[in-house]
């Protein structure tokens, strides 16, 4: 949808952050690097806002009664959510808390209400592809990121 101009994918800039490029060669890099130069593709900075709504929605994962909800949200899936919140996302897609027995109570079970702001959070409905030399992408059906 994106490649079609039907959507806008928005991240943080804190992803360049979290990709440990330690494994990538200089072709994978270039490839990564481009990925985010189309006209839909938004990386979005980060201030002081959504520094501060990081923090309320730690303190109110924290604090929740929710029986299923996650409690404890990591500073950079924080930052995330308060960007998309921030700038106005309609989805947020995510893999974490997607499979059984496997970090559940993940972001998953905060769709609807991130520390009281709308935000639908769900599993991206696409392949996730692979940067590999030689190849375009190749996909990647076993990956939980």
């Amino acid at each position: 949808m994106v490649d079609r101009g039907h959507a806008v994918l928005m991240t943080s800039v804190l992803w360049r952050a979290e990709i440990l490029d330690l494994d990538l060669t200089p072709s994978q890099k270039k490839k990564l690097d481009g990925a985010f130069d189309g006209l839909n593709v938004l990386e979005l900075q980060i201030d002081s806002r959504i520094m501060d709504l990081a923090g309320e929605i730690r303190a109110f994962q924290e604090k929740s009664k929710k029986k299923d909800a996650i409690k404890f949200v990591s500073t950079p899936d924080a930052i995330h959510l308060a960007s998309a919140i921030q700038y106005e996302a309609t989805e947020f897609h995510t893999f974490d808390g997607k499979r059984q027995g496997r970090n559940s109570g993940g972001l998953l079970t905060m769709n609807g209400n991130v520390a009281g702001h709308r935000l639908k959070i769900c599993s991206p409905r696409a392949i996730q592809l692979r940067i590999e030399d030689g190849m375009e992408g190749a996909p990647d059906a076993g990956s939980d990121d």
